[in-house]
């Protein structure tokens, strides 16, 4: 692989996040605001996040530990977590080899 194909942790995270965001609009569904958790420099993604969705009147609160001061986020955060340990625990089951990714786990 060489270094043009790299891509850090922090941008595919971004592109997960605004994709999200794309496909709830294509949905025509309405959500004024979204609340998220850094990733990277709260600040560059928030700008990012307006830029992309200039055409949108979405309010975008980007900041560190989110998931401390916002309730939603906090919900959303527990959701995704048991959502992945029941995905980690089916393909443990189908023999897959798979740490869970917490430092922790082998």
């Amino acid at each position: 692989m060489t270094s043009k194909n790299i891509k850090s942790l922090n941008f595919i995270s971004q592109n997960i996040a605004w994709d999200l965001i794309q496909k709830v609009i294509d949905k025509n569904i309405k959500i004024s605001e979204w609340y998220i958790d850094a990733i990277g420099d709260s600040n560059y993604f928030k700008n990012i996040l307006y830029e992309k969705f200039k055409n949108s009147k979405i309010k975008f609160t980007v900041e560190p530990k989110a998931d401390s001061n916002y309730p939603v986020v906090s919900a959303a955060s527990i959701i995704a977590k048991v959502k992945r340990d029941k995905y980690m625990y089916k393909l443990n089951l189908q023999k897959k080899k798979i740490g869970s990714g917490y430092p922790f786990d082998k």
